[in-house]
């Protein structure tokens, strides 16, 4: 799907609620163009999987994280995304109270003693409404 085309799509179906933009050789230049219309729109559960995103797309899903009020779920399964691009994900999952599932399985990094705590801070003070998070290497 051409990028101007999914934008336009986004703009006008205002009751549109499902995004799944899977495996569609979305890079982080290409989402950070539709991001405006992911924010201003009523969707609430976005799918990304298998996408080349990295830490720079990383980056563009956690302002679309922190300005969003309807998102409730995201998927960031196989986006080749690691360490530092995680931790600004978790990082505005503590800003956002509407998400209450969120999974990332497949991609590049490891937990460290900050991310642990980033988690463990994001569950037990911030974000209480989320319910499932899946952060594992493997689907």
């Amino acid at each position: 799907m051409h990028l101007m085309a999914i934008d336009t799509y986004i703009l006008s179906n205002p009751d549109l609620r499902k995004l799944k933009l899977i495996c569609i050789n979305m890079n982080h230049e290409t989402l950070e163009v539709i991001s405006r219309s992911i924010v201003n729109s009523k969707i609430q559960s976005l799918a990304l999987d298998q996408n080349q995103l990295r830490d720079n797309g990383a980056a563009t899903v956690a302002n679309i994280i922190t300005q969003t009020k309807t998102l409730s779920k995201l998927k960031l399964d196989s986006c080749e995304i690691k360490l530092v691009g995680m931790m600004k994900i978790l990082d505005a999952l503590k800003l956002n109270s509407s998400i209450v599932k969120f999974k990332a399985a497949g991609n590049h990094f490891q937990a460290s003693r900050r991310m642990l705590a980033i988690i463990g801070d994001l569950v037990v003070y911030h974000n209480r409404t989320l319910r499932f998070l899946n952060l594992s290497l493997h689907d």
